[in-house]
């Protein structure tokens, strides 16, 4: 079981590294998905972006040295990808997205609710 979590917590850190780094660099994907879907303005760009290479940056240092960060900032890590993910959620539906954009949210949140039970 550890290992599934070892390998899970690190396909959401990859994941989550490659949103902040897009969020930072304002890719034309960056820019489609938070600024047009989902209506953010650069500055809160750049704070999700920060937040989520803190997150993934969290993830993988538990990953391989597991004793460097305590289990609590871990836990709350993921409890806090989990509500970006559901904020994210709640404005795609009230901004009326297509389904197929919402299925990466909700992957991402099923997977971190799921690292977060078993890790």
């Amino acid at each position: 079981m550890e290992t599934f979590a070892w390998i899970i917590g690190l396909f959401i850190a990859a994941w989550v590294s490659a949103m902040g780094v897009g969020l930072m660099l304002r890719t034309e994907g960056a820019k489609r998905w938070f600024g047009d879907m989902l209506e953010q303005n650069s500055v809160v760009m750049t704070l999700n972006g920060i937040a989520m290479l803190v997150i993934a940056a969290v993830l993988i240092v538990n990953s391989f040295f597991s004793s460097a960060i305590d289990s609590t900032v871990v836990k709350f890590a993921v409890i806090a990808l989990i509500f970006a993910q559901l904020l994210t959620l709640f404005m795609m539906f009230r901004n009326d997205s297509p389904m197929p954009a919402r299925v990466g949210p909700m992957v991402l949140t099923a997977l971190s609710l799921t690292y977060l039970i078993i890790g």
